[in-house]
C-alpha cells in the first residue's frame, strides 16, 4: 500500500471482501487512508455491487468504489453422470460465514428421507475437521467434507454433481455459484450479499 502513495502511476486497488465488524479506530484510519489514496487519483474496485457500497459504507468512502466481477473459468462440458443418484455440491471454505451448520442440517434431514440424494462440501477451512467429525456415523458414505481446493479439481465436481448449495450468511460475490452456473447447475443459495 505503501507503494500505492509512492508512485506515480496509476494504481488500481481490487479489494475482495469487507470488514464484518471493525473498531471505530480501526475505521476511521482504514477511511482516511483510503479516502488519501483516492484522492490522488487512485481508483478503488470491489468484486460486485453489494460489496462495492458495503465497503463505502463501512470506511465511509467519499468517492465511488466501481466494480470488476470475478470471473471464473470456462468449463470442458463433458457428459454428465446419469447414474440414479443426486449429488448435491458446495465449494467453499468451510468457515461460520459460510453456514456449514445449516448445511449439515438440511444435507441430514433430505438424506434420511431420500436414498437417492448425496451431499458433498469441498473446500478446506478452519471448521473442516470439526464438521467432519459431526456428520452422523451411519451418513458418512453420503455426507462428505472433503478438503483442498484446487481449481482444476473443483471443476471435476460440478461436472460430476447435479446441483449446487450455498447457504451464506454472508458473500461479496460468489465465484463458486458463478462457476457452478458454468457448469450447468441449478443453484439453490440463500439471499445473502453478492449472491
Amino acid at each position: 500500500m505503501l507503494y500505492a502513495f509512492c508512485t506515480k502511476r496509476r494504481i488500481v486497488y481490487l479489494c475482495h471482501s469487507y470488514p464484518e465488524s471493525i473498531n471505530i479506530l480501526s475505521r476511521l484510519s482504514l477511511s482516511i487512508f483510503l479516502n488519501s489514496f483516492l484522492s490522488l487519483g487512485k481508483q478503488l474496485f470491489s468484486v460486485s455491487r453489494y460489496s462495492a457500497r458495503q465497503i463505502a459504507e463501512i470506511l465511509w468512502i467519499r468517492k465511488k468504489v466501481g466494480v470488476i466481477y470475478n470471473t471464473a473459468l470456462p468449463t470442458n462440458k463433458k457428459k454428465r453422470n446419469k447414474n440414479k443418484r443426486i449429488t448435491v455440491l458446495t465449494v467453499a471454505n468451510v468457515e461460520e460465514y459460510k453456514n456449514p451448520q445449516l448445511w449439515l442440517e438440511v444435507a441430514t434431514q433430505i438424506v434420511i428421507n431420500n436414498k437417492y440424494i448425496d451431499f458433498l462440501w469441498v473446500g478446506g477451512g478452519s471448521q473442516l475437521k470439526r464438521f467432519q467429525k459431526k456428520i452422523p456415523e451411519k451418513m458418512r458414505d453420503r455426507i462428505k467434507f472433503v478438503g483442498g481446493k484446487k481449481h482444476s479439481v473443483a471443476l471435476n465436481y460440478y461436472l460430476k454433481c447435479h446441483i449446487y448449495f450455498h447457504p451464506s450468511l454472508m458473500e461479496s460475490h460468489g465465484i463458486s455459484v458463478i462457476e457452478a452456473m458454468m457448469a450447468g447447475l441449478p443453484c439453490v443459495v440463500s439471499n445473502a450479499g453478492g449472491i
